[in-house]
């Protein structure tokens, strides 16, 4: 076996061992996954053989395209068929409830259907038509997007709900102050449907989003089609809810092809442009790139590169002199500063309750490796722009995350703009590894591009949403109809009077998508966003059950914001539920209880 086969079988066991790891510790059906993965792997390896009489059709044979010829039609259909019957188990297991992930309500026996279907793709490799993939694969990259849509009823994540407000206030009033120069791109694109299709906003993000999606392959530029098979591990940078973020880096990747396919192509300039009044994190180091491939030639288009992998930080600095409010602020880090950037990549111990917490981390150093691998065959004796663009895309995450502090960002979100300029490094050199690592995968043993394959979509569907086994400690759940009751029930109870409201994010994002930006000098209304260090803590002062009387730290909330009550909504999924609502009983002046007892809520008079 050559070196390069032994480091793609070693990447190759590490990606289905991890796979396996993730399985191990989910539900018990999590084996049915795994054995349905084997026996798609075995029928597709030893009994593909028309010489050995084997009378069961292969995979390669039943599963190509929803769009076959007319006598093939049947296999088209089947694929269609599954395609429909998740979507319509979607719908049955839909809920209004507060829940972490998907996995909560789907029913076990029907979810093999979909990873069936998912592990499938990894074999749809041979000889197919490149006008027949873009359809293959768009449903693949929509259907999670789509199944989120329908499961989560009111909706998941804590950005949608909060530019969802944004875009319902501009709709309705038509500006909001203040006028930021970024969303824009997004903003405008959901409006003007609005607009013409008389929907709600809230509708609208429902459906744009896995329709974009499914285009998306559609646009990809011709010469480049053969290799949209890997395009699902998009997943891996992606959320199945809508962002500019997620559209943002969507945009980039076009444009990052589009250069690749032709480095004097306009198209790339345009895109970059509405990239970077989508998301300037993203766009002004895409626009600096994009201009330096165009326009600049020689030592200068380093300089360029450079200059534009450092875009990020100098806006910040910049924003700083004009503008009230600090953006970044550089120290020389404590000790502590650069182990928190080796605990990115290396759990805090190796007892298997922390390495399986730091899972989804260590799932970036495969595409990593296999990236970096693919780059190193084809470049061993140069950089590309792309390259030199992506590793000075890595320096100034890890400058960031060493040295700067951001201010305006809650403190346990400090590691998101450099994660980000890491994530876009990665996007620069995807289009090339992409290309690499399937011309060499081609010319190896035919079963190893399967195999390859099967192992990322494995990996790929733990990707795709929040985990759900007993190592999961993620705290955001989706918006559930008791989010909506307590607010109204809030209302209800304050007759008028002017109020506060302190509570988690996804109940304050309720209150914000439900009501909108409605406060006002006489009827204040403060949510308690975790981007406002001041208001959350006194959230959190109550809910750490270690101080013995709150009262104190949520007088002066009211005192800051000039009101006179005080309300904390408290959901039932919150960390020691039932101690809080001991803690409430012997401190507040009032307690409201849902009639599901989902959450409680509780009033401070002042």
């Amino acid at each position: 076996m050559k070196l390069g086969e032994k480091i793609l079988a070693i990447i190759t066991a590490t990606l289905v061992a991890q796979g396996v790891v993730y399985m191990l510790w989910q539900q018990v059906p999590a084996l049915y996954w795994l054995g349905t993965a084997g026996i798609v792997f075995v029928l597709t390896t030893s009994l593909s053989s028309r010489a050995k009489g084997v009378a069961i059709p292969t995979i390669r044979d039943c599963f190509v395209t929803p769009f076959l010829a007319m006598t093939n039609m049947w296999r088209g259909w089947l694929f269609l068929s599954s395609n429909i019957l998740i979507i319509i188990t979607s719908f049955l297991v839909a809920t209004d409830r507060a829940i972490s992930s998907p996995w909560q309500t789907w029913w076990w026996s029907l979810f093999g259907i979909e990873f069936l279907l998912i592990i499938l793709s990894g074999f749809f490799w041979q000889k197919q038509s490149k006008a027949r993939l873009p359809y293959y694969i768009g449903t693949l990259l929509a259907l999670p997007a789509l199944m989120a849509s329908i499961i989560y009823q009111i909706g998941y994540g804590f950005d949608p709900f909060i530019h969802q407000a944004t875009t319902e206030f501009i709709s309705k009033f038509g500006a909001i102050t203040p006028k930021t120069p970024y969303y824009l791109a997004q903003y405008f694109s959901i409006l003007w449907l609005n607009q013409i299709l008389s929907l709600s906003v809230h509708l609208i993000e429902k459906i744009f989003w896995p329709i974009f999606l499914f285009c998306y392959p559609f646009f990809i530029p011709k010469n480049f089609r053969q290799y949209l098979l890997w395009l699902p591990g998009l997943w891996f940078f992606l959320s199945p809810v809508l962002t500019p973020y997620n559209l943002a880096l969507l945009l980039a990747l076009f444009a990052i092809i589009y250069l690749k396919e032709n480095t004097t192509d306009k198209k790339a300039l345009y895109l970059s442009v509405i990239v970077l009044i989508l998301h300037p994190l993203v766009g002004l180091p895409l626009l600096g790139f994009v201009i330096t491939e165009i326009y600049f030639k020689g030592k200068w288009q380093k300089w360029g590169l450079i200059f534009s992998a450092l875009a990020v930080p100098i806006a910040f600095k910049i924003t700083n002199y004009i503008s009230a409010q600090k953006m970044i602020e550089i120290k020389w880090p404590a000790l502590a500063k650069f182990n928190d950037l080796f605990l990115l990549i290396l759990p805090k111990t190796f007892q298997l309750d922390n390495l399986l917490e730091t899972a989804t981390v260590l799932v970036w150093a495969v595409p990593a490796c296999l990236l970096i691998f693919g780059l190193w065959r084809r470049y061993k004796d140069k950089f590309s722009a792309d390259q030199i663009m992506a590793l000075a895309l890595f320096g100034t995450g890890a400058l960031l995350l060493i040295f700067a502090r951001f201010p305006q960002v809650f403190s346990n979100s400090q590691s998101d703009y450099p994660l980000r300029l890491w994530t876009l490094g990665l996007l620069f050199i995807l289009p090339e590894a992409l290309i690499i690592i399937n011309k060499f995968t081609t010319a190896q043993k035919p079963w190893l591009k399967p195999a390859l394959l099967t192992a990322l979509m494995i990996l790929m569907i733990f990707n795709i949403f929040p985990r759900y086994d007993r190592y999961q400690k993620d705290r955001l759940y989706s918006v559930s109809a008791a989010d909506l009751q307590t607010q109204a029930l809030v209302r209800s109870d304050a007759r008028g009077s002017t109020f506060a409201i302190l509570t988690n994010q996804m109940t304050s994002v309720a209150g914000l998508w439900q009501y909108g930006f409605e406060a006002s000098p006489k009827k204040p209304l403060i949510y308690a966003l975790p981007t406002t260090d001041d208001v959350y803590s006194a959230y959190l002062h109550f809910v750490n059950l270690d101080n013995d009387n709150s009262r104190a730290a949520i007088k002066k909330t009211a005192q800051l914001f000039g009101v006179r009550a005080v309300y904390l909504i408290i959901p039932s999924y919150w960390n020691k539920f039932s101690e809080l609502a001991t803690k409430a009983a012997r401190e507040a002046d009032k307690i409201i209880w849902l009639p599901d007892t989902s959450a409680f809520i509780v009033k401070y008079n002042f």
